[in-house]
């Protein structure tokens, strides 16, 4: 999946999302944009908001990975920007090209997630 936009605004619990939940791998996610803005958790907390490559638990798929080429990168309050695997899979790479990047708040997370063990 490719996002191409002047402004990407992912907030109150949405999610952009390539994940695989079976055998076979994730797709990877791209997002070229000026300003990129990741902010908080939908209105009962369960959801973060964020962008993610992942492979499900208990599966051998690969994650994809997730891309992110930006003037600007906010990352607030609970968001995720995240490639991981949660079964017997290979994480997917992250990448961050960005002049700025801000990570802001508490329960943020920015990471790459390796396969277990």
């Amino acid at each position: 999946m490719t996002i191409k936009t002047n402004t990407l605004l992912v907030r109150d619990g949405a999610q952009v999302t390539t994940l695989t939940k079976a055998a076979g791998n994730g797709g990877n996610l791209s997002v070229d944009a000026q300003d990129v803005q990741v902010i908080g958790r939908s209105p009962n907390r369960q959801f973060a908001s964020g962008l993610f490559a992942s492979a499900a638990d208990n599966l051998t798929g690969d994650a994809g990975n997730l891309t992110i080429k930006t003037n600007t990168l906010l990352v607030r309050d609970g968001a995720q920007v995240q490639a991981a695997t949660f079964g017997a899979g290979k994480a997917g790479s992250l990448t961050v090209d960005a002049q700025d990047v801000q990570i802001i708040g508490t329960g943020g997370r920015f990471w790459r997630k390796p396969k277990p063990g």
